[in-house]
């Protein structure tokens, strides 16, 4: 577990201060970085690139109209939150541009839209899945 943590605060270390960006960082990419971290293959493989916020929201609605479906594609039937261990990757339920974080204990890591990230209670989070 610490060895995991560790593994955490070495990802969140390297993008800490990078501001929301979607041509570059979202919290898409955030999600997907981390699973990789967890040595899952990449989920973003099987989505086409996206290079602004329309484009993202474009990408959603193909598939499935919210960001918790997309991602149901990707990393299987999400659970809800309070069955998930720490390091799960956390939905913000705000359709249809839902949320994404990393579970650390009582709190869920998110990026902040003025760069670096800000931490969530746990009870804003209603779904997830276990990396």
């Amino acid at each position: 577990m610490i060895k995991d943590r560790e593994k955490l605060a070495k990802y969140l270390a390297a993008w800490q201060g990078v501001g929301l960006d979607y041509n570059a960082f979202d919290c898409a990419r955030f999600a997907a970085g981390w699973a990789v971290e967890c040595g899952r293959p990449d989920p973003l493989d099987m989505y086409r690139k996206w290079y602004s916020k329309r484009q993202a929201l474009r990408i959603i609605k193909d598939n499935g109209g919210r960001l918790l479906e997309a991602v149901t594609v990707t990393f299987g039937q999400y659970r809800e939150l309070n069955e998930l261990s720490w390091g799960a990757v956390a939905c913000q339920d705000a359709p249809p541009f839902d949320a994404l974080g990393i579970l650390d204990g009582s709190r869920v890591v998110c990026l902040s839209i003025y760069g670096g990230f800000r931490h969530a209670p746990r009870a804003q989070f209603a779904q997830g899945w276990n990396m």
